[in-house]
């Protein structure tokens, strides 16, 4: 008699537990009940088929968030890839700068040295004109316009006029 009496407090309280357990589980249906509504497009089914409907309702969903953590993961591998590459054409890109100015600093002094070549092969050949020109005033031809000897032949005598 008394173990029956302790199996029937035992149950007693288990009892009292699994009352306050489907008074929070009902609290909890009432206070999610537009969300489940929401998801399960209306409808509201009842306490023992919930799980179920809820996990194939979310089933879409789950692969549809596993796709797209695919895709990001493989996006952001190509967004790594792309950000090497453009370390890697910034590196190129500086160092074709330099080059540029080395040459650029080289052009400067190639044309320096140009614009003295043109200066003095300028002068020169005014100095020939010069030269030209007093042999027209003395009427001398210059040494340039004269025929030239052919070997071993006697060389007249040029400060001689005409």
């Amino acid at each position: 008699m008394a173990a029956d009496s302790e199996d029937r407090v035992k149950l007693s309280l288990k009892k009292a537990e699994l009352e306050n357990h489907k008074k929070k589980h009902k609290k909890i249906i009432d206070e999610y009940k537009d969300r489940i509504r929401g998801v399960l497009k209306g409808r509201l089914p009842l306490d023992k088929d919930l799980k179920k409907e809820i996990t194939q309702a979310l089933r879409p969903i789950r692969m549809e968030f596993d796709d797209l953590n695919t895709k990001s993961h493989e996006a952001e591998k190509d967004v790594n890839m792309l950000q090497i590459k453009i370390e890697e054409v910034n590196n190129n890109l500086s160092k074709y700068c330099k080059d540029m100015e080395c040459n650029t600093y080289r052009l400067g002094r190639l044309t320096k040295v140009s614009e003295l070549f043109e200066a003095k092969l300028f002068h020169h050949i005014d100095f020939e004109a010069h030269e030209a020109l007093e042999c027209v005033q003395t009427s001398i031809e210059p040494l340039w316009l004269q025929p030239q000897p052919q070997p071993f032949e006697k060389i007249p005598n040029r400060t001689t006029r005409a």
